[in-house]
């Protein structure tokens, strides 16, 4: 069975749980508050401006295609 990512409960199956993969909805919002707080962040890469300029030169829509 599932554990609840926020308090460790054990979760019921989608079918019977509208909050799934969360036990409840109080923890379904804590969740939410914690991504819109920004206490959780997706990892990137930083990203140079000139790296970003030279990848879409000469992308398709700029190139003459022939068919």
């Amino acid at each position: 069975m599932r554990r609840c990512p926020i308090c460790n409960a054990e979760v019921k199956p989608r079918g019977e749980n509208v909050s799934f993969p969360f036990c409840s909805p109080r923890c379904k919002t804590i969740d939410l508050g914690k991504w819109l707080s920004e206490e959780y962040r997706v990892p990137s890469e930083d990203v140079d401006d000139d790296d970003v300029s030279s990848a879409t030169e000469g992308s398709p829509s700029e190139r003459d295609v022939t068919h």
